[in-house]
């Protein structure tokens, strides 16, 4: 069960609450409401290749901001195939992505159809890229991955910095499964860093228990980029 402890904090200072006056200017149709009555936009991009975990977090972290911020709308990109067994509640709704699957060893590969990888993320990125466009999201938060499932995200990162600057592109991080060198040099690899230096906020979310620490060097490496975390307990 998820109990957020740092409730007040990761909210004020997020940037969804950060939104207000430039998204207000920068939207046009929506800007000429007074600010406290503007809707918000929440495009979540949800890392699901293996497991319930990653979807069950994030439509958790969903319920809660909506919670909080009854004029948010929330859309999910996900590829479970589990979502439909969810109960959503009013301002959460989903696209739903092609599968994909992840064996044991970390490869991603398609989980049901009868095509290969890199036709099915093709799809899946441009059935992101449209829904991006077409919702023009204030805050587009990202987990874990910053380039995506098999960089599919990069694209649109792309887009967004250049036709939507308003929008608000956040890094979601939580406890780390493997060792912190190992996941450094897949950052590396995946120019990961590179990625959260160009395109994403100056601020990510850090999800966990602040009495873990294997992502503290990973997160110090973030720093050093001019990034700062905001945290929550679970």
């Amino acid at each position: 069960m998820m109990m957020f402890r740092s409730v007040s904090p990761t909210l004020v200072d997020s940037p969804i609450a950060e939104t207000g006056e430039k998204g207000a200017c920068e939207s046009g149709r929506e800007g000429d409401q007074p600010e406290s009555l503007r809707p918000l936009k929440m495009l979540v991009y949800s890392h699901d290749t293996f497991g319930l975990g990653n979807i069950r977090r994030m439509m958790a972290i969903c319920e809660h901001v909506r919670s909080r911020i009854s004029r948010i709308s929330v859309l999910v990109l996900t590829g479970s195939l589990m979502l439909h067994s969810f109960r959503l509640i009013d301002g959460i709704d989903y696209v739903k992505l092609p599968c994909l699957r992840r064996d044991i060893e970390g490869e991603i590969g398609v989980r049901y159809l009868d095509l290969n990888l890199d036709s099915i993320v093709q799809l899946r990125r441009e059935l992101i890229l449209s829904t991006v466009t077409n919702l023009r999201p204030d805050i587009f938060l990202v987990d874990k991955k910053p380039g995506g499932v098999a960089g599919e995200l990069k694209e649109v990162l792309k887009a967004l910095k250049t036709d939507l600057p308003h929008t608000k592109v956040v890094l979601l991080l939580r406890d780390i499964l493997d060792d912190a060198a190992t996941t450094i040099d897949q950052w590396k690899r995946q120019c990961a860093y590179k990625l959260v230096q160009e395109y994403y906020d100056k601020k990510f979310w850090w999800l966990g228990c602040r009495s873990y620490t294997t992502c503290a060097r990973n997160i110090s490496s973030l720093r050093r980029y001019g990034r700062r975390c905001t945290s929550a307990d679970t």
